[in-house]
């Protein structure tokens, strides 16, 4: 009665083990996707930062009766410049969080090892299980 109860405890706390194992490596790899999420957004976002600031340098600009230089209105260069200098932003602003709290995930839950051993005692005074996690 005492090894079938033995066994039976054992079982039920693999099978919890097994849910909490579950549970953490579907937790990595949400961690995972927003990681490399952010890793896209930020590289993209940097991408199109530096085009938005070299679209606006090249840009032609005018300079108004009070002496102050704008941008001239139907410049395709400034109208461009604007949207990706903006947009890049936006995704830099975007990305670098996802980025830290991913990674922030990945090594909190990364996935550790589960193993169970058959185990020999000293002096061959019997066999035993070992469970790792």
């Amino acid at each position: 009665m005492r090894y079938v109860l033995a066994s039976l405890f054992t079982l039920s706390f693999l099978a919890g083990q097994a849910q909490q194992d579950i549970e953490r490596y579907m937790r990595y790899n949400k961690g995972e996707r927003w990681r490399r999420s952010g890793i896209g957004l930020t590289i993209g976002g940097g991408v199109l930062t530096v085009v938005g600031i070299s679209l606006l340098s090249s840009a032609t600009t005018t300079t108004n009766a009070y002496g102050q230089t704008q941008y001239a209105a139907n410049d395709p260069n400034a109208q461009s410049g604007v949207l990706c200098l903006l947009g890049g932003m936006g995704m830099l602003g975007a990305g670098i969080p996802l980025w830290i709290v991913g990674s922030h995930k990945v090594k909190k839950y990364r996935p550790t090892g589960l193993s169970l051993n058959l185990n020999a005692a000293p002096q061959g005074r019997g066999l035993g299980l070992g469970l790792r996690f």
